[in-house]
């Protein structure tokens, strides 16, 4: 993920950068656990956050009418993990990993690592 830090980012939505900052990943889910697993690192490694959407979502809404599950702690290191495992019904999820710049003391691009499993299977980076 290269990840473009400002000065404007506080850690909520609205002030991400939808398309450097943020990967979205569509998940067609039987129903049950929904196990996910977040695990990144870099030398400018940013604090990554991981949320599930129900179907049917409006992006940003922290509700539970949209949020499935989420786990946004901050961290300060160069490296993390975040994961959720909600039992979920049968339906098409969204899951985004969003990158928290306001870490950063100033503007630019950094890089950060990171690999996403979905029910213990990798889902980033794509397997080539």
């Amino acid at each position: 993920m290269a990840i473009k830090a400002s000065n404007g980012d506080n850690g909520s939505f609205a002030s991400s950068d939808l398309f450097n900052n943020n990967d979205f990943f569509v998940v067609d889910h039987a129903g049950g656990t929904l196990s996910v697993q977040l695990q990144w690192s870099g030398g400018n490694a940013a604090d990554l956050d991981l949320y599930v959407y129900k179907p049917g979502y409006a992006f940003g809404d922290s509700s539970s009418s949209s949020m499935a599950a989420s786990d946004a702690a901050e961290s300060s290191s160069t490296s993390g993990v975040a994961s959720v495992s909600p039992n979920l019904p049968a339906g098409t999820y969204m899951i985004n990993v969003m990158a928290y710049t306001g870490i950063y003391g100033s503007v630019g691009t950094y890089n950060t690592s990171y690999t996403l499993r979905i029910n213990g299977q990798i889902a980033c980076p794509a397997a080539l």
